[in-house]
């Protein structure tokens, strides 16, 4: 801390010649003037720091004790201004760059938002300048609890939202809906239906009329358990009409699914070549200005890197500026013949990965591969059995609900 103040307030490094050098040190210091950092040097002077003020008076008690003072260095923000003092352009483009990065630094220039799922970045970011809230935006205009209550009303699906502003960057925190199920409406009659087509390895119906039994084989929106119930007296072992109930049941059946899939035998590889060209771009807000002169693409097939830094004042402080580093990195595609069986492997984990989509992750009892190369094509297919559930309730047509129909 010392050493700053010092700084701040400047400071003169002088050197003490003379026969009695050590006199002059005794002069000073009866008549109090301070110095500090004493030392000797190899021709038997002394090397001493004073304040400025303090120079006059010490040349005076140098030459009492036969000395001699020279000033060695001066040090310090004063020494340094005193510099500049003509030159007023200098001095007044130096006032004009403090009071530009001053007012920059009260506005935010950068926005980072966490926990996006679903909702895209751009989106809430172009809700959020909707709003009046974008680069470059004071950050004193900035009301965090008013923006979550604007946000939350222009987002629907938006279940949290926060912004927390550290200098010029802003961290936005947000928390996206869950679907929540649809609940099942129990006063509808309904019955239930094959949701695919398959034989019926087991049926459990918990309340309806069973249409269908195990080891039937049933189509894709079949009648598997009836809403419409039979009303059977036991006494008299007679049927006094029917009832509409909501059918529920579970129902487990093997299917079957058949899919396809080809892939080329003969693919362009891609090498890496040994050119290399790096150009550089500066990003002012939006504008954008090339640093160099030939804005083409410099060889004919390469890679594109794209590494942006933004330019930052120590304490969290962004600029507006960001600059662009794009490498070119030169390669060359050849054709070459692919490995039969590593293309069979890829064809079983695409038909694979298929087969778990469109069965919705159903047991797979087994499978069965087939491959054929034609006309540079390998081609293959998959016949796939499964066990899985195939209930699916579906209202009875025309009919409103329970409480109506017995009323």
């Amino acid at each position: 801390m010392l050493k700053v103040v010092n700084f701040f307030r400047g400071y003169l490094e002088v050197r003490v010649s003379g026969p009695f050098p050590e006199r002059f040190l005794n002069v000073c210091a009866e008549s109090g003037v301070a110095f500090w950092r004493l030392r000797r040097t190899e021709e038997g002077d002394f090397l001493a720091r004073v304040r400025p003020r303090g120079l006059e008076t010490l040349r005076a008690l140098a030459e009492r004790a036969l000395c001699t003072v020279k000033v060695e260095r001066r040090v310090g923000a004063p020494f340094f201004f005193m510099g500049f003092r003509r030159r007023y352009a200098f001095v007044a483009g130096m006032a004009a760059c403090i009071a530009l990065v001053w007012t920059m630094s009260l506005r935010v220039w950068e926005f980072e938002v966490i926990g996006c799922e679903t909702l895209d970045e751009g989106e809430v970011l172009a809700a959020m300048e909707e709003l009046g809230v974008g680069v470059g935006t004071l950050r004193s205009d900035i009301d965090p609890d008013l923006l979550e209550t604007q946000m939350l009303l222009r987002i629907d699906r938006l279940r949290w939202f926060a912004v927390n502003i550290s200098g010029s960057r802003a961290s936005v925190e947000l928390r996206e809906r869950t679907d929540t199920p649809e609940m099942l409406d129990r006063s509808v009659p309904q019955n239930i239906v094959a949701r695919k087509a398959g034989v019926i390895e087991r049926i459990t119906v918990t309340e309806g009329k069973a249409e269908a039994a195990v080891g039937d084989t049933v189509t894709e929106g079949q009648l598997l358990v009836s809403g419409v119930q039979d009303l059977y007296n036991d006494e008299f072992q007679k049927e006094f009409g029917t009832v509409l109930v909501n059918a529920r049941a579970e129902v487990t059946a093997r299917t079957w699914y058949v899919l396809s899939a080809e892939t080329p035998l003969a693919v362009r590889e891609k090498r890496t070549g040994e050119g290399e060209t790096v150009k550089y771009t500066l990003v002012a807000g939006k504008k954008r200005i090339n640093l160099f002169a030939d804005s083409s693409i410099p060889y004919p097939e390469c890679d594109k890197i794209i590494e942006r830094t933004r330019v930052c004042l120590p304490g969290e402080f962004a600029l507006p500026l960001v600059i662009e580093k794009t490498t070119y990195r030169e390669t060359a595609s050849a054709e070459a013949e692919r490995d039969v069986e590593a293309a069979k492997d890829e064809l079983r984990g695409a038909l694979l990965l298929r087969l778990a989509e469109e069965s919705g992750g159903a047991e797979v009892v087994s499978t069965d591969f087939g491959f054929e190369e034609r006309d540079g094509m390998l081609s293959a297919s998959l016949v796939a059995e499964c066990r899985e559930e195939i209930a699916l309730p579906e209202k009875i047509p025309g009919v409103g609900n329970i409480s109506e129909e017995t009323q």
